[in-house]
């Protein structure tokens, strides 16, 4: 049970705040000319140069537009690397508020691991990685901890995103290090620019298995150059869904059924409060954030595990102050946070005369990261990333009704970082180069109070160093169209878990060494307007990635230990391609992806295996149409209909690459109704077919052949069938200062 408890007892702190935007762009676009022609007047001249401004900016995808990639296109101004944003106002469909995982697994390259319901334990994937690889952050602020090392998405909630960021290849410096998988950020919604009036945004959500959900926002300008920023949610779910159980014996039918899932249900209260202050060339904004979370624990499909409820509490207050105009695309920026949370697990057995045991965590968060970037030459930027992040883990166990005490452990790390970046444009910006290096420092200690262990009478001292060396480079070889590649080295240190085990079934190992990670990609990104009213936006890579001294968590007994393995190898292929007809009344959105895996242990008969739950083939298909009617009485409606199919292909559960579950589609539709840009109304349907069952390739055991299984994730939690989700959205203006002088753009 511990060994369970260990990868859902996370904590997830989601601190939110501004996303800067691209420094150094020129004013004045390729093919610009600035001069009077004769007989027109100055101001008609500086109109027709903002008009040609315009049609550039709209050839190379860099305008406001309503197709949903202002922040892509953003995102692939600020990194030569390949990145993948999500605006959250322009996900499709009735995706309910907790669904990060499921938006995050429709992105190219990008898989999620889930136990199946929304509010339960997932994580993400990133080009075959696995989830201890992967960062995740909020605007450069770290969200996991150093216990287990993954975030739960299923703690998370899109109600006060603007959008998400996805690096999947070249991360950089003030992202740290340690992302050998990649960095997901997430972008918190700006504070409202309106001069006179506030806005507050008002949700409820509905769907199948007991799922609901009311959220409320508000923008609000309160004083001069002051706004407010409050959101306010509750979700949950019972999660009692229809699956296929065959009672964890495949080869036996006999005792096949279809029950419904237990022990899956969450309700979970999320708080959001932000102050957000411009006083010149200053930007400073204060955020805090608070979520409590009461929770079931499920079992794999076929397992009845003993009730196990988890209680999270945490909280986090959040301080940035940037300061721009130094120099020509020059800012400096200071990011610091604070964080605490607490987390109860709760064991009940179901026979007589066992005990419940009952699992306290308590962590205190401290982050520190000043940022420095600044023009050196023509067309050179220096940057300075530095960070200093502290950790202390309390970890108090109990047995009993009672809850007597049995142990208590102590934990700590320490980490400072430090990392500089040259950004160089050459040949009129066409050219982008962008070498950069980072070193780190860990420390950690363990010092065991109570003397329940063999080592315990001495502390336990642990230094990690090691340095990150990067390269990424952009060429535009026509407006809309940029040649990308990047190549670096990262690590990831062991978790505090990994080094020092839990009480129950998981054994430290202080022996362990850190991954190392040597990354690898190249391709292309093209934006263009096909014509007046049609446009094309693509994304075509190849990658690679190389683990060294890969840390995998290995049975030994009844027990299981991190070890290091020789590595892990993982080439690939990803594209992704938005392609909008007629200004968005048609549009085709999707992504594939192919990775063959290997891992570089060798098989006992010498021969090479996949890596588990990497599935080789991945593919989202969007297909929506739409149209806007405008009524006699200057109303607006706008309905638009969507189908998605998600393809996984077939992936191994297990290290020897013998037990694989067969492949899968899941579809969906969808119909989502705007009135006047105020009312939203949107109804979803997923698993159209109903499919919970899929066949299990038994032909390694027994040459017994395929065999009827349930629709599973990986590590075997079972995925509901038919699901609806609906969910309403008002918009409404508030009326802000009664005084014009007492308010002013955010």
């Amino acid at each position: 049970m511990f060994t369970w408890t260990a990868g859902t007892s996370l904590v997830v702190a989601l601190s939110l705040a501004n996303s800067p935007s691209e420094d150094g762009a020129r004013a004045t676009a390729p093919g610009q000319h600035a001069t009077t022609r004769p007989g027109k007047t100055r101001q008609e001249q500086e109109t027709d140069n903002t008009r040609a401004a315009a049609r550039y900016r709209t050839v190379v995808g860099t305008t406001k537009s309503d197709d949903g990639l202002d922040s892509q296109r953003r995102v692939d101004a600020q990194t030569p690397g390949f990145a993948t944003a999500i605006e959250v106002d322009h996900i499709g469909g009735a995706t309910p508020s907790d669904a990060v995982a499921e938006v995050l697994d429709r992105s190219v390259a990008t898989t999620t691991r889930s136990v199946g319901g929304l509010g339960q334990f997932s994580a993400v994937s990133i080009r075959g990685s696995s989830p201890q690889q992967v960062e995740l952050l909020s605007d450069g602020i770290p969200l996991g901890d150093s216990f287990v090392g993954a975030v739960n998405l299923g703690d998370l909630s899109l109600t006060p995103l603007a959008g998400i960021e996805i690096y999947r290849g070249y991360v950089p410096i003030a992202m740290g290090a340690s992302a050998i998988g990649g960095v997901i950020n997430l972008v918190s919604r700006p504070p409202n620019k309106q001069r006179s009036h506030g806005k507050v945004r008002v949700r409820g959500e509905a769907g199948s298995f007991g799922t609901r959900g009311a959220h409320i926002s508000l923008w609000h300008p309160i004083a001069r150059r002051l706004a407010l920023s409050v959101d306010g949610s509750y979700a949950g779910s019972s999660g009692e869904y229809r699956y296929f159980d065959d009672r964890a014996t495949p080869q036996y039918t006999a005792d096949d059924r279809i029950t419904f899932r237990q022990q899956n249900g969450y309700n979970r209260g999320l708080t959001r409060l932000r102050l957000d202050h411009r006083a010149g060339p200053w930007h400073t904004f204060i955020q805090g954030y608070g979520l409590f979370k009461q929770q079931q624990i499920p079992g794999p499909a076929g397992s009845s595990p003993p009730p196990t409820g988890l209680t999270t509490g945490l909280g986090k207050l959040m301080l940035a102050s940037t300061r721009s105009r130094l120099g020509a695309g020059g800012r400096l920026r200071w990011l610091g946070s604070l964080g605490y949370s607490g987390r109860e697990l709760a064991v009940t057995p179901k026979l007589t005369g066992l005990v419940p045991q009952y699992e306290r965590t308590r962590v205190v968060d401290t982050y520190l990261s000043p940022r420095l970037r600044l023009p050196v030459w023509r067309g050179g930027f220096f940057q300075l990333a530095a960070d200093l992040r502290n950790e202390w883990i309390a970890i108090h166990n109990y047995t009993g009704i009672a809850r007597n005490p049995a142990g208590e452990l102590d934990r700590t790390r320490h980490r400072v970082g430090v990392g500089v970046e040259l950004e160089q444009f050459l040949f009129n910006r066409r050219l982008r180069l962008v070498p950069a290096f980072r070193a780190e420092a860990l420390r950690s200690r363990f010092p065991n109070s109570d003397g329940s262990d063999q080592l315990s009478a001495q502390q336990r001292l642990r230094t990690d160093i090691a340095m990150s060396p990067r390269f990424g480079a952009r060429l535009r070889v026509a407006a809309g169209i940029d040649i990308r590649g990047s190549v670096g080295r990262y690590f990831r240190p062991p978790t505090v878990l990994e080094l020092f085990g839990s009480r129950g079934a998981i054994v430290g190992n202080e022996e362990l060494k850190p991954e190392q990670g040597t990354t690898l990609d190249a391709g292309l990104t093209f934006d263009r307007a096909l014509a007046t009213t049609h446009r094309l936006y693509a994304q075509v890579a190849g990658f690679s990635r190389h683990s060294r001294d890969t840390i995998a968590m290995l049975p030994t007994g009844i027990a299981v230990r991190a070890f290091n393995l020789a590595g892990t190898r993982v080439h690939g292929l990803e594209s992704a391609v938005v392609l909008s007809l007629w200004s968005r009344r048609a549009e085709l959105a999707g992504n594939y992806t192919l990775m063959p895996t290997r891992n570089l242990e060798a098989a006992p008969d010498g021969s090479s295996r996949p890596l588990p739950g990497r599935p080789r083939h991945q593919l989202f298909i969007r297909a929506s149409t739409g149209h806007r009617f405008d009524t006699r009485d200057g109303s607006r409606i706008a309905p638009r209909i969507a189908y998605t199919l998600d393809y996984l292909d077939a992936m191994y559960l297990d290290p020897s690459g013998r037990v694989a579950i067969a492949p899968r589609a899941i579809h969906g539709a969808s119909i989502v109704v705007a009135f006047d840009e105020r009312v939203r109304w949107a109804l979803e349907a997923r698993n159209l077919t109903n499919r919970i069952t899929t066949t299990w390739d038994a032909s390694a055991y027994d040459n017994i052949g395929a065999v009827k299984t349930p629709l599973v994730d990986y590590l075997r939690y079972p995925l509901p069938g038919l699901s609806v989700m609906m969910h309403m959205t008002f918009d409404l203006d508030v009326p802000a200062c009664r005084r014009r002088k007492t308010c002013t753009n955010i």
